[in-house]
């Protein structure tokens, strides 16, 4: 430590910060003040209280590179002192002696500069190098997942419990770990970006939602902004983006993806990955994986968000409902989907377990990720209005637009409604391919709107049909509907069918007109009180971290 206060005097605009306990009157502290005073530099010398073990990384990035200046003797040779592992997190160039052991760590890894043990000028000289050239190893730092991961703490614990294993004789030697109350606090926080908010979302934006959560948080948080990045896959169906790329380019055009994720880099400080695909095309990595530690790794805060089919268990969900799609193991579609899943899930739940939010867009996914988020689908109410009062015509008018009919029990449905409208009982409409800004109308002009009739939850479109005073039929399990009340504060209002049941449903309300007005006008309510955005924005604003 004297070679470093020695050194300010031919630094004169770097401030030193010791972290010690200032207030303790030990002989090296009071050392330390007078020799500060003696040389002129006692004003640029800060004695720091030490913090708690979790804010430690983000405390320490605040500074501008951090020192370890051994002097020769014995075991200092060989140490790695944690404290250098704390400057890594913290995104912290460094400046060491040439102490053999951390000489060589700084060296190989390129991460700052070393100079000979207690030569004042030579510590002087490296310091104001390592501050020239701070952006740099900064960026550098940061940048490389292989300098973070291997001295985490997770990294360490698995290594530690590995080699008892292997010392003790096989699995059965080492028990659970027994102090994970103890060390709740130890780990490694980045130092998280401040200032005007900036959260980036994509690349899937399936059914709109990427852009109408984004819209949510803008209209939620003053100040925030937003970038919505959705990859064209050759959807029939398109929604709005700020950014939309074909499959193409997001795969092949390495320029794309690096600029994309310069602008991150450089401007976000949220970012939402979806559907555990990959954002800034597929130069780190064939999944969100590799893009995720990089944010981290840049202090952008970053949560997950999963839709359906890519982190629905299909062997759990056949449990859950006898119309479950999934209930053949051997079909190709069932068979393909909890492949996909079996692999992303084991990554997702590894980074939920660490504390990185994972939102579903539907309640009936909460078991599919443990400690999971719900994220209301949004729906834009100002579009979607109350349309003519149901059921006044000779005829029931009913609309069904599901957006993958082989996930929705839709054959099942089409042949019976068919049936019915055959029979003059109902005015049947079944549509494929109808672009989004059309679909307000075509609601609108509607009775009755079926949902889906296998998964035993509703989503946008059903939200969308009770936002403009339709009769929404569709299956949803006990479980979602409790989960909905409990959210909304007042019941789910979409009329329960399933395959067996839709043909008396719909002669019923046919019969009962009165009685399905009343049910039509209690979705208005329900999507005001839960998918209208602002739960949404509530949800975003807690789980992030975001300001309002």
């Amino acid at each position: 430590m004297p070679t470093l206060i020695e050194a300010l005097t031919k630094l004169t605009d770097v401030h030193l910060a010791v972290v010690c306990v200032p207030h303790c009157r030990t002989r090296r502290i009071q050392q330390m003040r007078e020799r500060a005073v003696e040389l002129g530099v006692a004003g640029r010398l800060h004695l720091l209280d030490p913090v708690a073990p979790s804010q430690v990384a983000a405390y320490l990035a605040t500074a501008d590179l951090g020192t370890a200046p051994f002097l020769h003797f014995g075991s200092h040779e060989f140490a790695l002192p944690n404290k250098l592992f704390e400057y890594l997190h913290a995104g912290l160039p460094f400046v060491v002696s040439d102490c053999r052991a951390q000489a060589e760590f700084v060296t190989e890894k390129g991460m700052g500069a070393v100079f000979p043990a207690a030569d004042v000028v030579a510590c002087a000289a490296a310091i104001r190098d390592v501050l020239d050239r701070r952006q740099a190893l900064h960026e550098r730092i940061v940048g490389d997942d292989t300098l973070l991961e291997p001295f985490s703490w997770r990294r360490q614990a698995a290594s530690l419990r590995g080699l008892y294993r292997d010392l003790l004789g096989g699995e059965s030697s080492v028990g659970s770990p027994r102090s994970e109350t103890l060390l709740q606090d130890v780990h490694e926080e980045p130092a998280w970006r401040d200032g005007p908010p900036v959260v980036g979302i994509g690349p899937a934006n399936f059914a709109g939602q990427g852009w109408a959560w984004a819209k949510a948080l803008e209209r939620g948080v003053e100040g925030l902004r937003t970038r919505v990045i959705k990859v064209d896959r050759g959807d029939v169906v398109t929604f709005g983006a700020d950014d939309i790329v074909d499959l193409e380019t997001f795969r092949r055009d390495r320029s794309w993806g690096e600029l994309l994720e310069r602008d991150a880099m450089a401007e976000w400080t949220h970012a939402l990955l979806e559907a555990g695909r990959p954002l800034f095309g597929v130069r780190n990595g064939k999944d969100f994986e590799g893009d995720l530690r990089r944010l981290v790794a840049r202090g952008v805060r970053v949560g997950l968000i999963m839709h359906g089919s890519e982190i629905r268990d299909p062997r759990r969900h056949a449990t859950t409902t006898p119309w479950s799609p999934f209930t053949d193991p051997g079909d190709e579609l069932t068979a393909s989907l909890q492949s996909q899943r079996d692999v992303l899930i084991v990554k997702v739940q590894a980074y939920a377990d660490q504390g990185v939010p994972v939102f579903v867009s539907t309640p009936d996914l909460l078991p599919d990720v443990t400690g999971s988020v719900w994220l209301p689908v949004v729906v834009d109410t100002r579009r979607w209005v109350p349309g003519p009062a149901v059921m006044n015509g000779r005829l029931p008018v009913v609309v069904h637009a599901p957006s993958r009919a082989a996930m929705k029990g839709s054959a099942q449905v089409d042949e019976i409604v068919q049936r019915l409208h055959e029979g003059g009982v109902v005015e049947y409409r079944r549509l494929r391919g109808v672009p989004p800004e059309q679909m307000p109308e075509i609601i609108a002009d509607a009775d009755i709107l079926l949902d889906q009739f296998a998964l035993g939850s509703y989503g946008v479109l059903a939200c969308e049909g009770m936002a403009a005073g339709r009769l929404v039929l569709g299956h949803v399990t006990r479980e979602v509907r409790r989960s909905a009340r409990d959210a909304a504060g007042v019941e789910l209002p979409v009329v329960e069918a399933t395959p067996d049941t839709i043909e008396d449903v719909l002669m019923e309300l046919a019969r009962e007109r009165d009685a399905a007005r009343v049910r039509a006008a209690a979705g208005r309510e329900f999507v005001e009180a839960l998918h209208d955005g602002r739960r949404s924005a509530g949800v975003l604003v807690q789980a992030l971290h975001l300001p309002g």
